[in-house]
């Protein structure tokens, strides 16, 4: 691999080990991020260094790509940082302007110096410079480059002590002889010069590092390595097929990644993707850095083929005997587990399990990669053949032999088996018989043994003669022939295990009894209990009426009724004087039904009961009506006038004089009604009354002014006030003055009114007068 190859893969590695690869010296301290370090604290009269352990050789080009962080104190702020190579020890030089390589011979220091120190002849500004041998002095003769300033904008040099981290790359082209230093993408220096010969006396194994000093000012000096071109390569890897590894670049800030081919990685632009090749891949990474210089650099993976193991099928074998395994797909063999095998290293060890065993293989290519296989030895034990205990039968029924040990069978004799060649067949002798079974295991081993199967008579039981019975009654039933009982179904028996149980069935049924005697045989027989319906009627329970009327109770349901009554039929025809019940019995062949209950209820006619709020006056009359009845729910007012209403208090007015008959008919809910005259009202010719004088302030006494004449066809109201200005008109007999005009208060005073009327008969009247008016 070419040397930048080394860098696609071990770039991180100076991030992940860079703390075990280098050593910090004096102040220095190392971070979270493996890749950065703090040279110097904010501390006055402090010095620091990180060297890398290994040297490298110069006479090679290399890069070093870093952050560097000359604090954020300007104005008190000191002394700064180098970068530094040197051949003699890991060590650290003076503090303050010695910037901690001060008197390291031989070296070659390039220097960021932020304090201007009149003894170095130090300018103004923060500035960098390439020295050699630990002197910092810019006037003598090992200031190789510069004094010049690390940062410049429009108007010249700018403070470095700004906070912020700035890009620095370091390059050394030995072929050339030229040594390069970018500050934020722009040169800031350069030197020509034989660094090898002239500093270092010819030697190019020269360590490498960092170093910074405070004096009586102080600030925070910190570098992050993103890329170093010297540090040890990183060779290519191999995988096994389906295996995975991680790349890694480095994590520079501002650069970006672009691996390729993409196939087989999780993401192609980070730094430190997961590669998953299927096949011998080799990946060339492009990285832009945050100065737009692109490197490229490659990896391959080598992808071994899958190892394909296989192991012969499942087995088994005889305890005692041996079995060759066989195993094939690789180059190494592994066995487990140990026991029982010839050579578990081999790929046909020879097996002798004493137990049933599962052997696992692992086979592998020799390269690393492994596969596994299994394969089942089942040990087999000698067959153990048995039949169980003895078994007892009753006759007609069936029992299953068991037999075990082997895996084939057969019995001995085949009467009653229902076949003799299973391990289990079922037994059906009518007699007692002993059967012997052979069994056969696998390997051909055969065992017997016998049992005996005892076969028990029948019990004779016996259930009764069937019975009849009306529902709801009971009976007892009676069994024999045997010890223990039980009846099926259950309904309606007090006790199922019961020899003679009490039974009261709603329906008609077959009772099956099972009796079983002192050997446990069971035998059955059964009875009937017929069940005759009772008659079931059916007919309204309660019925209203309105006294002397009549009504028809009906039912059905059965052929026979007899009633309180004495009468027979099913529809009767009753006229009680008051609330009345009766009862009727139905009745069907032996067989009665139960009583029905019916209730007649004799409403109570309601009374009407009313008050009048006048019976006698002038018309027109208007009569107020308060009902007063009870129990009614419908009303209908006759008013003797020709007049009717359906309301509970009408308001009712009479026009005409004359003696009026008022009567009232109350329904209840029931629907019964009753009608009754409650009295008469007595309307008198009408009165003439024109008052003269009243008091419209809302008292409610004499509030309006109202003329009565009686009944009129013609009828002209005027009033005027003092000056005659007509300040109310009407044609109506019904309108009153409220004391308003225009819709305001009238002024209190006197005032004059005109009448000019019609009376009913065709009397003329004309009336004038005055009023008063207060308040």
């Amino acid at each position: 691999m070419i040397k930048q190859v080394f860098w696609v893969l071990l770039a991180l590695c100076v991030c992940i080990e860079s703390h075990a690869q280098f050593q910090l010296v004096g102040v220095a301290s190392s971070t979270a991020d493996p890749n950065c370090f703090v040279l110097t604290p904010e501390q006055d009269q402090v010095s620091g260094a990180v060297w890398y352990t290994q040297r490298v050789d110069i006479s090679r080009p290399f890069d070093v790509y870093a952050r560097i962080y000359l604090g954020d104190n300007n104005n008190n702020g000191a002394d700064g940082l180098a970068f530094v190579l040197q051949n003699v020890s890991a060590n650290v030089g003076n503090n303050g302007e010695g910037l901690g390589y001060q008197g390291l011979v031989p070296s070659l220091a390039l220097e960021f110096d932020t304090h201007p120190n009149e003894v170095n002849f130090d300018p103004s500004f923060d500035h960098i410079a390439l020295v050699a041998n630990g002197v910092p002095n810019h006037v003598s003769s090992t200031n190789l480059s510069g004094p010049a300033p690390i940062l410049t904008n429009f108007f010249g040099p700018v403070n470095a002590e700004d906070g912020r981290w700035h890009q620095l790359r370091v390059h050394w082209n030995p072929a050339r002889q030229q040594f390069l230093a970018y500050v934020d993408c722009e040169l800031r220096l350069s030197y020509t010069g034989d660094i090898i010969n002239n500093v270092f006396n010819g030697n190019s194994q020269v360590f490498w590092g960092f170093t910074a000093a405070t004096g009586n000012k102080n600030n925070l000096h910190q570098f992050c390595l993103e890329y170093v071109s010297f540090i040890e390569e990183l060779q290519d890897t191999t995988i096994c097929q389906g295996a995975s590894v991680q790349l890694n670049a480095g994590t520079g800030a501002g650069n970006s990644f672009s691996w390729s081919p993409t196939a087989g990685l999780n993401n192609p632009n980070i730094p430190n993707p997961i590669a998953r090749p299927t096949a011998t891949t080799t990946y060339v990474l492009t990285v832009t850095d945050a100065c737009g210089d692109t490197r490229t650099d490659s990896v391959t993976i080598h992808v071994q083929p899958p190892v394909m193991a296989s192991a012969m099928p499942d087995t088994s074998i005889c305890l005692g005997s041996s079995v060759q395994l066989m195993a094939a797909g690789g180059t190494t063999y592994s066995w487990r587990p140990l026991a029982g095998l010839s050579d578990p290293a081999s790929a046909s060890p020879l097996a002798t399990p004493a137990v049933s065993t599962t052997y696992t293989v692992v086979v592998g290519d020799g390269l690393g990669c492994t596969d596994t296989a299994s394969v089942q030895v089942e040990v087999l034990p000698l067959p153990e053949v048995s039949t169980g205990p003895d078994q007892q039968m009753c006759l007609g029924e069936s029992v299953n032999l068991q037999a075990s040990g082997g895996v084939s069978y057969q019995w001995r004799p085949a009467t009653g088996l229902n076949d003799p060649t299973l391990p289990n067949p079922v037994a059906s002798p009518a007699a007692t018989t002993t059967y012997v079974v052979t069994g056969t295991d696998g390997n051909g081993c055969t065992n017997s043994a016998s049992v005996q199967v005892e076969v028990f008579p029948l019990p004779a039981v016996s259930a009764g003669s069937d019975v009849r019975i009306c529902a709801g009654q009971r009976v007892q039933l009676q069994a024999s022939g045997a010890s223990d009982y039980i009846w099926s179904p259950t309904t309606g028996l007090d006790n199922p295990t019961s020899p003679n149980p009490v039974a009261a069935p709603d329906s008609s049924i077959r009772y099956t009894l099972t009796g079983t005697d002192a050997n446990g045989c069971m035998n059955t027989a059964s009875v009937l209990v017929e069940v005759l319906p009772r008659p079931q009627i059916s007919g309204q329970s309660s019925y209203q009426i309105c006294p002397g009327a009549t009504v028809e109770l009906a039912v059905s349901g059965a052929a026979r009724y007899l009633w309180n009554t004495r009468d027979a039929g099913s529809n009767i025809q009753v006229q009680p004087a008051a609330t009345t019940t009766y009862w009727v019995v139905p009745s069907n062949g032996d067989c009665t039904g139960d009583t029905l209950f019916i209730t007649v209820e004799v409403e109570e006619l309601p009374l009407p009961a009313a008050e009048f709020s006048a019976n006698r006056g002038p018309a027109p009359l208007t009569v107020q009506f308060t009902n007063l009845s009870q129990s009614g729910t419908e009303f209908l007012w006759e008013f003797g006038d020709g007049n009717t209403s359906t309301e509970q208090n009408p308001t009712h007015t009479y026009e005409t004089p004359g003696l009026y008959t008022v009567s009232l008919t109350v329904r209840n809910a029931g629907g019964c009604e009753n009608r009754l005259q409650l009295g008469t009202v007595e309307v008198l010719e009408p009165a003439e009354i024109i008052p003269n004088v009243f008091t419209p302030n809302g008292d409610g006494i004499h509030d309006t002014y109202k003329v009565q004449l009686g009944s009129v066809e013609q009828y002209h109201l005027l009033i005027f006030d003092r000056w005659g200005k007509l300040v109310f008109e009407s044609r109506n007999p019904a309108d009153e003055w409220d004391g308003r005009y225009k819709g305001k208060e009238a002024a209190v005073g006197v005032y004059s009114y005109r009448i000019e009327a019609v009376l009913t008969g065709g009397e003329k009247r004309m009336l004038s007068g005055m009023l008063t008016l207060l308040r």
